[in-house]
């Protein structure tokens, strides 16, 4: 069953722009850039992939018009989200970059700097060209320098920007909420929408915490979403919204767990759940190996949240 979300909320129209603080500065496909301008100091949340990187620094440049990038707010650490950050912080080397403790020390282990640069690569062969040569940046700089926990409050000029923790996508995911424009930007735990009628939910380390995040949003009850990998800006009718995150959390988990029950193995499954899910724009926006990668996680994660040994599945 499709979760079906474009009649019961909209997007705001005039995507470059949302709430007069806040602009894209995205330069490729997957992974969104915002600009938060807070008049004497400004931020972006995320970062793009590295391919697109020098791009997105072209657009800041030419917004901000000689004033300096000041901070940087990570959702996670995932490779479409910190891909940017070598790049930004060889531009503004004062960069302030926040992310959850839990990421800082991710990005201090070799084997996650490893990880971040293959499906880098991988992500400019496929939008680049199969001839594009490896990326050339320093694992130094895909660092976090200003880790925040749940309720801390960042200071991005006259604008208050509150950290609020939201696993179930990785276990450093944070939502960040502009107390004066009422806005939410929120992490993939949450779900993300692909087109107007139709959401994911991306949960790879807990499906339990995906819930306890995407409740934990809407009792904070913004009256604007702004979602990852999301091109038409921000979103109203945030009640309907975490109505359809959940519904997608369960549909997706559903979808698994009837596999299983099948008896099919993870290859299968892997297959079934390519065509499934691995349409429309989700084909744009994330390469099929890094799809590959984040459902095997997927299935694991059901694998153990939902079955015990010796019992049937408790779906």
């Amino acid at each position: 069953m499709r979760t079906e979300s474009v009649l019961i909320y909209k997007a705001i129209p005039g995507h470059d722009q949302v709430a007069g603080h806040i602009r894209r500065m995205t330069a490729g496909h997957g992974g969104e850039v915002w600009l938060i301008d807070g008049r004497t100091r400004t931020a972006i949340y995320d970062t793009g992939m590295s391919y697109c990187a020098p791009a997105m620094i072209e657009n800041l440049q030419r917004d901000l018009r000689g004033r300096p990038l000041d901070a940087v707010l990570l959702s996670h650490t995932h490779y479409d989200h910190v891909g940017g950050l070598p790049y930004l912080l060889k531009t503004w080397p004062e960069l302030e970059v926040y992310g959850s403790f839990y990421g800082q020390a991710i990005l201090e282990k070799a084997s996650a700097l490893a990880a971040i640069r293959k499906m880098s690569d991988n992500a400019a062969q496929t939008y680049l060209g199969p001839d594009t040569p490896p990326l050339n940046y320093s694992d130094s700089e895909m660092t976090v320098n200003r880790p925040v926990r749940e309720g801390d409050l960042i200071a991005v000029g006259d604008l208050n920007v509150r950290v609020y923790e939201t696993k179930g996508h990785t276990n450093c995911s944070l939502s960040y909420y502009i107390v004066e424009d009422d806005l939410l930007l929120t992490s993939e735990s949450t779900g993300y929408l692909t087109g107007d009628d139709y959401m994911r939910a991306p949960f790879l380390s807990g499906y339990h915490d995906a819930v306890a995040s995407i409740e934990k949003s809407r009792r904070l009850a913004p009256g604007l979403i702004i979602p990852p990998h999301r091109r038409q800006g921000a979103i109203v009718g945030a009640e309907a919204y975490w109505d359809c995150a959940l519904q997608a959390a369960e549909e997706q988990k559903d979808f698994v767990l009837a596999a299983l029950r099948q008896g099919l193995d993870d290859e299968e499954i892997l297959h079934r759940s390519e065509l499934r899910f691995w349409t429309g724009e989700k084909q744009a926006d994330q390469p099929i190996e890094a799809f590959k990668v984040n459902m095997r996680a997927k299935i694991g994660l059901i694998r153990r949240e939902f079955y015990h040994k010796g019992d049937n599945f408790d779906g």
